[in-house]
């Protein structure tokens, strides 16, 4: 599976270094995930072809980088506990306990990361809207978020 970033990519923009996560904990899968869902309908198949290839690494850095890292960190999220408890501590394990007061801090985490991502994907959406001429392969018409959004429980169509 070909990604545009990797998984350590994905510990250094989506996680704190006080998380303290290896490489091993991200999968190219949960990356293939978030950017199949997430980001490829944005960019469209040929400019996400490009930057699989190497091709506008600003463009990955700046923009499209941390969208999927976070879309990736969305998506692991609820998978963490099982992945890597050993790496929890006292300090965080009380995000994944099941009661209900844990249930509800896991999905404030969740809702948390989620606003984070989309943020970051409008961001990347704004960017490519504004520099149309930079990238000739972004079709603005094909990118689902300049047809509509998504705020809160609001959906918004254009």
């Amino acid at each position: 599976m070909e990604t545009i970033i990797t998984p350590q990519q994905v510990i250094d923009l989506a996680f704190s270094p006080n998380e303290l996560l290896t490489p091993s904990i991200i999968t190219v899968a949960d990356i293939t995930e978030a950017e199949h869902c997430y980001i490829r309908p944005i960019l469209g198949e040929e400019l996400w072809r490009m930057l699989v290839d190497g091709d506008y690494p600003e463009l990955t850095i700046e923009y499209a980088g941390p969208a999927i890292a976070a879309w990736t960190r969305y998506l692991v999220q609820p998978l963490l506990e099982q992945r890597c408890s050993a790496c929890l501590t006292d300090d965080n394990r009380s995000i994944y306990d099941s009661t209900t007061a844990g249930n509800n801090r896991q999905r404030g985490v969740q809702r948390t990361l989620r606003r984070k991502a989309s943020i970051l994907s409008k961001r990347l959406t704004d960017y490519l809207n504004r520099n149309t001429d930079m990238y000739p392969e972004y079709v603005p018409a094909n990118n689902p978020l300049n047809r509509c959004s998504i705020n809160g429980d609001i959906i918004q169509i254009r």
